[in-house]
C-alpha cells in the first residue's frame, strides 16, 4: 500500500532515492572444506583487573598459507563435562572473536595484535600492516577483551590447500585498557 508521501506528495519534485556503494573489493573467500584442531585457553589465574586480548601469530612455514580461521569460544560453567569439540559444535553461532586469515607468503609471519588492535605481516625482512585479515565472515577486525575465565580456541586450515607442515599458530596474552 502506497504510503502519505506517495498519496500526497507532488510527483514531479520526489527525492531520489539514493544508490547503494557496492561492496569493497576484498580477497575474503572461505574454505570449502576444513581441517580443525580445538585447544583449551585457561585465564583462571589472569588479573582481572588487566584486560586480556590475544596476540595471534601465523606463520606460513614453507609453502604460502591460504583461508585460516582462528575462533575463540567463551567456555561456561554450562559447558561443564563438554570436550572443546562439544562447546564448539554446540557455540558454533555465537563466538567470541573470530579472526580470518587469507593469505600469508611462504616464509611470512602474520600477527594479529589485540593490544594495538591491528594485523601487521613480516615478509622478506619487512614489517607493515597487511589487508589479508579479517573479523567474523571478512568484517572488520575486533579484538573484544577476553573476560571468562576459559575459552576454547578452534584452528581451522582449508582442507583443498593445505598449510605446511611447519605453518605454527601461536596465541599469547596481553594487557589492554583502553
Amino acid at each position: 500500500m502506497p504510503g502519505p508521501e506517495d498519496l500526497c506528495g507532488n510527483p514531479s519534485c520526489r527525492t531520489p532515492t539514493p544508490p547503494v556503494l557496492p561492496p569493497p573489493e576484498t580477497c575474503f573467500r572461505h574454505a570449502l572444506a576444513v581441517n580443525a584442531e580445538t585447544y583449551e585457553l585457561d585465564l583462571s589465574s589472569w588479573p582481572r583487573w588487566f584486560g586480556a586480548v590475544p596476540i595471534i601469530e601465523v606463520s606460513a612455514g614453507s609453502s604460502d598459507l591460504r583461508r585460516v580461521t582462528i575462533t575463540l569460544y567463551e567456555r561456561t560453567a554450562e559447558h561443564e563435562g563438554l570436550s572443546c569439540d562439544g562447546v564448539v559444535e554446540l557455540e558454533r553461532c555465537n563466538p567470541h572473536s573470530t579472526y580470518e586469515i587469507a593469505f600469508v607468503a611462504a616464509g611470512g609471519v602474520m600477527t594479529l595484535d589485540g593490544q594495538v588492535g591491528r594485523a601487521t605481516l613480516e615478509c622478506l625482512g619487512r614489517c607493515e600492516g597487511t589487508t589479508d585479515a579479517y573479523g567474523r565472515d571478512g568484517g572488520p577486525l575486533t579484538f573484544p577483551l577476553l573476560t571468562c575465565d576459559r575459552y576454547c580456541v578452534e584452528v581451522a586450515a582449508d582442507a583443498v590447500v593445505p598449510p605446511a607442515d611447519d605453518a605454527t599458530v601461536t596465541a599469547s596474552l596481553s594487557g589492554r585498557e583502553y
